[in-house]
């Protein structure tokens, strides 16, 4: 999306909106508009719409579904530090903005981060599983922004269930089912694509 500064009176083009804006105006691309643009007001902006005007339903339903997967294994790091809450406030940002649709970058990527700096303090403890889901929660909410970030809670819950080699294949394989069965199916193709490109062999060979 780009921002453009305009002198002229413009109305809301997103839909069910009579917004209109003065001195500033949101352009964002839009296919189906003229000239590929499409104006909408601050409030439309930040709600992320996508090129027809409405919000990113798919992108929310990603994000409800990494919000889940994270908080799933998200005791594996409350169990150690029980007084440390920043992966909780990451997913609970997460579906705030999922049941909001506001988008504000500072916070969105404050939550992240704070996740990540959970993560690392679990890490240099020595405890792989609470980095993880602490990593799993910093993913998630990340979603808001990229929806990709959606399948980051995922990889890090089977890298968890993973960890245990007698168990592995069993602990993956339940893990993969629980993630499947909760992803919508219109999602569950760009989740294969991920797989093939991101996810190690190591764990692809249990779950094909």
């Amino acid at each position: 999306m780009k921002v453009k500064t305009k002198n002229k009176r413009y109305a809301c083009e997103a839909d069910n909106c009579d917004n209109f804006a003065y001195a500033e105006m949101i352009r964002t691309g839009s296919e189906n508009r003229k000239g590929g643009w499409m104006y909408v007001c601050r409030k439309h902006y930040k709600l992320k719409l996508d090129k027809n005007g409405k919000p990113k339903e798919k992108q929310k339903a990603l994000a409800l579904w990494a919000a889940d997967c994270a908080e799933r294994v998200l005791p594996f790091f409350e169990k150690k530090y029980p007084k440390d809450n920043r992966p909780r406030k990451a997913i609970s940002a997460c579906r705030t903005w999922v049941r909001t649709g506001v988008f504000k970058m500072k916070d969105i990527r404050k939550a992240s981060l704070d996740a990540h700096a959970a993560a690392r303090k679990a890490l240099a403890d020595n405890n792989s599983a609470a980095c993880f889901a602490a990593r799993a929660a910093g993913q998630a909410v990340a979603t808001a922004h990229v929806a990709q970030h959606a399948f980051g809670p995922s990889y890090y819950a089977l890298k968890i269930a993973a960890a245990d080699p007698a168990n592995a294949k069993i602990k993956v394989a339940k893990e993969f089912n629980w993630q499947l069965h909760h992803l919508p199916k219109n999602l569950r193709k760009a989740w294969k694509d991920w797989q093939n490109k991101k996810l190690p062999k190591h764990l692809r060979k249990i779950i094909n």
